[in-house]
């Protein structure tokens, strides 16, 4: 036979068992069920580890977590597994092309240079129209997308209709980006993860320039040749380069305690312009 029971707000529970070989099933939207035998135990006490498969069919709302199912505002999700085998310094640059009605811009190709975000329009010729961030729950007025490794997030939802301005008022106007982080492990085993990548670019298309033997030939057919020399130099090649880029994560996660779990992690990201 079997039978169930749920926890408290302080994650207790009691439920009775028959026979040492019994086995209780424990498990919770978002993260990973295990299944543990009693023996002779009268106490069983259980650590969930995050599943992203699971986080997967839900979708972060200002207060919680809703199923697909369920939803009824508009919010896009955005698959991090795909995001993140593009070679990119932030995860704005990776939101490009993934959801959609959501507008990614640079005014500049340098590399380090700002992205422009506009979720809901632009709503104002002078005004900001900059989506409001919240990084696990926390508003952030000014965030700076550099300042988060894409290597470090577990999920991104963006909310796009009315009911984000009811939760967090006229910060909100703009849509609301929620961005969910990794967190420590649930397991007693240390968990070492470390990912290099290398990234190569080069220019797809040059200017085509006229030769400067043709330059130097049509000066010399107007008596100017003499004061130019014999120089043969390439300017694109001068000016281009191939540029090289390496993006290292490092990260250590488990746990000190059941209720004291960690991860700490350290990124480098070095992207070379080609100009």
């Amino acid at each position: 036979s079997q039978r169930g029971t749920t926890t408290n707000a302080e994650g207790k529970y009691t439920i009775r068992v028959k026979g040492d070989q019994s086995d209780l099933l424990f498990s919770m939207l978002g993260y990973a069920s295990r299944e543990i035998r009693v023996g002779k135990r009268t106490l069983v006490d259980v650590v969930l580890e995050e599943e992203t498969s699971a986080i997967d069919e839900v979708v972060v709302v200002g207060y919680g977590y809703v199923r697909r199912a369920d939803l009824t505002g508009s919010v896009a999700s955005v698959n991090t597994a795909e995001m993140n085998k593009a070679p990119v310094r932030s995860f704005d640059e990776a939101l490009a092309g993934r959801v959609a009605g959501v507008q990614v811009t640079s005014s500049e190709g340098e590399p380090g240079s700002s992205i422009n975000i506009i979720v809901r329009g632009q709503n104002s010729l002078t005004q900001d129209s900059s989506p409001l961030y919240v990084v696990d729950g926390f508003p952030l007025e000014s965030f700076n997308a550099s300042s988060l490794n894409p290597a470090d997030i577990v999920s991104i939802d963006v909310l796009k209709d009315a009911s984000s301005t009811a939760i967090y008022g006229s910060r909100a106007s703009n849509g609301v980006i929620m961005i969910t982080t990794k967190k420590g492990s649930g397991s007693d085993r240390l968990k070492i993860n470390f990912s290099t990548t290398l990234s190569l670019q080069q220019r797809t298309r040059t200017a085509e320039m006229l030769s400067y033997g043709d330059f130097v030939n049509t000066a010399r057919s107007i008596g100017a040749g003499d004061l130019l020399g014999d120089a043969r130099t390439d300017w694109n090649d001068a000016i281009y380069r191939t540029a090289f880029g390496t993006d290292n994560n490092l990260s250590v996660a488990g746990r000190f305690t059941p209720n004291f779990p960690f991860r700490v992690s350290v990124g480098y990201y070095n992207q070379d312009g080609i100009v």
